[in-house]
């Protein structure tokens, strides 16, 4: 899974790290009393500067997501209403949504509703597929956008009669 390769990537580093000082131990032993301390103050410095690497990697994005992804999504049958913007399905040219079975592997890919209207493009990141891939579901895990196959359906559903308006969009 896309965390436990970061996670897998920091334990290799720590190991590494701890590895290396150990072969400069044995290599140079009076080193462990004329430069074991500097030596010592550089691999933690090192270690503690790559640590938060992975955790701002895996963080921020989740993070950024739940943050500006519409907290109400409501279907009429002559509108969507993301949030307080309303679109009009006679003024949208067409909607575009990642397909909600759409995956590659253990990746992780966003989940996006664009809407195309003559005044320009709204798009809205609605979530990502660690919400439906079953590599990626945990209990009591948060999801941004858990109904989000339901919300497709329903979509699809809704813009029948404007041929062509619908569209599923592989990224």
């Amino acid at each position: 899974m896309y965390k436990k390769s970061y996670l897998s990537q920091l334990i290799t580093l720590c190991a590494v790290i701890l590895i290396v000082l150990a072969i400069h131990l044995y290599l140079n032993p009076q080193s462990f009393t004329d430069h074991f301390l500097i030596s010592v103050m550089i691999y933690v410095f090192l270690a503690v500067i790559m640590l938060p690497i992975p955790l701002i990697t895996l963080g921020v994005p989740l993070a950024k997501i739940k943050k500006s992804a519409p907290k109400l999504i409501t279907l009429f049958p002559d509108r969507i209403t993301l949030d307080e913007r309303t679109f009009f399905f006679s003024e949208i040219k067409q909607i575009k949504v990642t397909p909600p079975t759409y995956h590659a592997g253990d990746r992780i890919l966003r989940r996006t509703v664009t809407i195309i209207e003559d005044k320009g493009v709204s798009k809205f990141i609605v979530g990502d597929t660690r919400d439906m891939h079953p590599t990626t579901i945990k209990k009591g895990k948060p999801k941004v956008f858990a109904e989000y196959g339901l919300f497709c359906f329903m979509l699809e559903k809704v813009l029948k009669e404007h041929l062509g308006k619908f569209v599923l969009e592989l990224k």
